[in-house]
């Protein structure tokens, strides 16, 4: 992220990363890949597992942690959401990361 000049967004990213992948754990607890990519203006992270659960952004319990997760990428990404297919499914997160050069391999 800091060769593509997206250091003002690692510290989110890194909250982003491990909430979903504790999901994966806590819930699926299957593989799960994380792959991360800049096109154009936009930095994706996807974390994707082998279940084939629906993601729900929950209500948090006060007396608990849990629930909060989603709830904390919402408020920390431009934007989010869920990708599904048969034995697969990918949770993505975006940041706009305006006038960044994408590296191409």
């Amino acid at each position: 992220m800091r060769a593509w000049e997206c250091a003002e967004v690692i510290d989110d990213a890194r909250v982003v990363v491990t909430e979903l992948v504790s999901n994966v754990v806590r819930h699926v607890g299957t593989d799960v890949s994380i792959d991360l990519d800049l096109v154009d203006e936009c930095l994706r992270v996807a974390v994707c597992d082998r279940g084939n659960g629906h993601v729900v952004l929950g209500t948090p319990d006060h007396r608990s942690e849990a629930g909060r997760g989603l709830r904390l990428v919402d408020r920390l990404t431009d934007r989010w959401g869920v990708e599904q297919q048969p034995g697969e499914k990918c949770v993505w997160a975006e940041w706009r990361v305006a006038g960044r050069p994408a590296l191409h391999a």
